[in-house]
């Protein structure tokens, strides 16, 4: 219902989100990684709109938590897409990512998981235009991913080469990181 509220309403907001979250729990009724996830997908279009920022999207992540849902890759990759979207704006560093993604779950299976990293490197290349980014912090997901024989796509390593080359122009790239890239 939400949804088909966000598509006639460009008023629809973030507290609209929250409180259909709350009513849930009210009634006896957990948020399921489900609903989360169209609840994600939602807060991505917000955040898209500058009418919403990552602690509404935190603010939850905490309540569906407390209630004691688990976190799944497919719910943090639509979450960290709605990251990307606060990054685009220079609104969220990416280590404020990686703290919100490990905070839902710091499992290596879920943390090396390809998918995943490529939400996280996208995060990454928007949040590296505004000097929020450095590709260090980008390499133990990287290392996860090796060691669970995943592969970045031909894009994201062309977005790991952006990052890079924007840590470049502020300076702050070496020549260790254009080697271990």
């Amino acid at each position: 219902a939400l949804q088909e509220h966000l598509n006639g309403n460009a008023n629809v907001s973030c507290l609209d989100a929250e409180c259909i979250v709350e009513d849930m729990m009210i009634a006896g009724h957990e948020p399921d990684t489900l609903t989360l996830i169209k609840l994600m997908k939602i807060f991505t279009v917000i955040c898209s709109e500058s009418r919403a920022s990552i602690e509404d999207v935190a603010r939850i992540l905490d309540k569906a938590k407390a209630s004691g849902v688990q976190f799944d890759v497919s719910l943090m990759m639509q979450t960290m897409q709605a990251a990307c979207e606060c990054a685009k704006r220079g609104q969220i560093s990416l280590e404020q990512a990686i703290s919100l993604m490990l905070y839902m779950n710091s499992d290596d299976a879920v943390t090396g998981n390809a998918d995943l990293l490529g939400t996280l490197i996208e995060v990454a290349s928007a949040a590296a235009k505004f000097g929020l980014a450095h590709i260090q912090q980008l390499i133990p997901f990287v290392e996860k991913v090796a060691l669970t024989k995943g592969e970045l796509s031909k894009y994201q390593k062309s977005l790991l080469m952006s990052i890079l080359e924007e840590n470049a122009h502020q300076g702050t790239a070496t020549l260790s990181d254009a080697e271990m890239s």
